[in-house]
């Protein structure tokens, strides 16, 4: 067991209130288990996956994958390990969010391109 502070802030500007606590936490994964149990600490650890996976499948839409892509490159995700990053490609990045859009918003994306392929901005 070790004693840790955990700070947070309320909000990001200068002088913006924080309050510090220190706690007790286990170095050790059964240390763990006796403070916590089995079912708690499976349940924070598949949590904590689970956002990470979906800031994954976040960055892959951002890179303009399909879904079939996107599930073939992560259905073998597991808990810890890092994913390699795709590089993101502005055109299919542009196309993917486009393709999204309701066709009021598509008409106007392109009135927004042809003002900006005229020179106006």
């Amino acid at each position: 067991m070790k004693e840790t502070v955990v700070t947070a802030k309320n909000g990001k500007e200068e002088g913006s209130p924080s309050a510090s606590v220190t706690i007790q936490v286990p170095e050790t994964l059964d240390e763990a288990r006796q403070m916590y149990g089995d079912a708690a600490i499976l349940s924070n650890a598949m949590a904590n996956g689970i956002i990470t996976l979906q800031a994954g499948i976040r960055r892959e839409l951002k890179a303009g994958k399909t879904q079939a892509e996107i599930a073939a490159k992560l259905s073998g995700w597991k808990l810890g390990v890092a994913v390699e990053r795709s590089a993101v490609d502005p055109k299919a990045a542009f196309l993917a969010r486009f393709s999204a859009m309701t066709p009021e918003e598509q008409a106007a994306e392109i009135k927004k391109l042809q003002e900006v392929a005229k020179g106006k901005k």
